[in-house]
């Protein structure tokens, strides 16, 4: 009864160790400038710019697809 808690407690332990580790290998940044534009808008992630949210809206005018003005709120 003892070694199959044992088994899967240590599989449990590598499984996460192993994911954790990925995680950090496969980490996306986030842009410096998305996350200042994010800053300064409200934050309300209405949609009324026709972006699906301030994140969104902060992605395009980081490229240049859209303005600070574009937030209605």
């Amino acid at each position: 009864m003892l070694v199959p808690i044992l088994i899967m407690s240590s599989m449990g332990l590598l499984f996460g160790l192993g994911l954790a580790f990925a995680s950090n290998i496969f980490r996306v940044g986030l842009d410096p400038r998305i996350e200042r534009i994010i800053g300064v808008l409200p934050g309300v992630n209405c949609g009324a710019c026709g972006k699906a949210g301030c994140a969104g809206l902060a992605e395009a005018i980081a490229k240049g697809d859209a303005s600070l003005t574009s937030c209605p709120a």
